[in-house]
């Protein structure tokens, strides 16, 4: 998988990354932006992550050793810069794992910086 650099991470290559790392989440995205608003193809952030987080606390049990450290390696990158994606990684994602039930599969793959982010 090719380095990532998250400030320079656009919501299209954000969307790209997510379903490269769990190919099923595609799926989940198309049906959830087609239901809420078929036109825009534009995605934000938090757009992602409003579909990723719940998609996410389902399949966490059946995922991969390698797609837990994917997505905890961009994670922790995403949240070392102070930007939009880290705003929507830590409001829209870190912070809810515990209503997920998805802490216990990040945990040990996030950096401390990720981990003051997750709310109990």
């Amino acid at each position: 998988m090719a380095k990532l650099k998250p400030g320079y991470l656009s919501a299209p290559e954000l969307l790209d990354l997510l379903c490269q790392i769990f190919p099923t989440f595609l799926e989940v995205w198309a049906a959830d932006t087609t239901e809420d608003n078929p036109d825009d193809l534009s995605p934000t952030y938090h757009q992602i992550f409003f579909s990723f987080t719940p998609f996410f606390g389902v399949y966490a049990p059946s995922a991969t050793s390698d797609q837990l450290l994917h997505l905890s390696e961009f994670i922790n990158r995403a949240v070392e810069t102070d930007d939009y994606l880290e705003n929507a990684v830590s409001t829209g994602f870190l912070e809810h794992l515990h209503q997920i039930d998805a802490v216990p599969f990040l945990r040990k793959h996030l950096n401390s910086k990720a981990l003051s982010q997750v709310r109990a």
